[in-house]
C-alpha cells in the first residue's frame, strides 16, 4: 500500500468514525431539546460551543482531502504529518478536558462507535 493509499483508509476510516460520533450528537441533542431540522443541526456543529469537540475530526477531514484532491503527487512529509494528526486522535489516553470527556461518552454509548473508533485506530497505527 503506498503513502496515499494509507492516509486515503486512514481518512475513510476517521470519516466513518466522524459520521457515528455526529450521528450520536445529534441524538442526544434532540432527545434534550426535541427534533431539528438538519439545516439547524448543521448551524449547531458549526457554531454551537457544545458541539466544539467533533470539528477536530471534521477540521482534519477536511485537511486531508484537500492533500488527497492534489493532482501532482504529495510530498512524503506532508502525508507524515496527516498521519501524525490522525495518531492524536487515535491516542486518547494523552488527552484531556472537554474533548476527550464527550469523546469518551459517546464511544461508550454506542458500540458501532466503539467499533469505528477500533477500525481507525488500526489504520493509523
Amino acid at each position: 500500500m503506498t503513502n496515499r493509499e494509507t492516509l486515503r483508509a486512514a481518512r475513510d476510516a476517521l470519516l466513518d468514525l466522524h459520521k457515528e460520533l455526529v450521528d450520536i450528537t445529534r441524538r442526544n441533542y434532540e432527545v434534550e431539546n426535541g427534533p431539528i431540522s438538519n439545516a439547524e443541526f448543521l448551524m449547531l456543529l458549526l457554531n454551537d460551543s457544545n458541539f466544539r469537540w467533533l470539528r477536530r475530526f471534521s477540521g482534519l477531514l477536511i485537511e486531508i482531502d484537500e492533500i488527497l484532491s492534489q493532482k501532482d503527487g504529495i510530498a512524503p512529509a506532508t502525508i507524515a504529518r496527516s498521519m501524525e494528526k490522525l495518531r492524536l486522535i487515535a491516542d486518547v489516553e494523552a488527552e484531556t478536558g472537554d474533548f476527550i470527556e464527550k469523546f469518551k461518552a459517546a464511544l461508550a454509548s454506542s458500540a458501532f462507535a466503539a467499533r469505528s473508533f477500533t477500525a481507525f485506530k488500526a489504520k493509523v497505527n
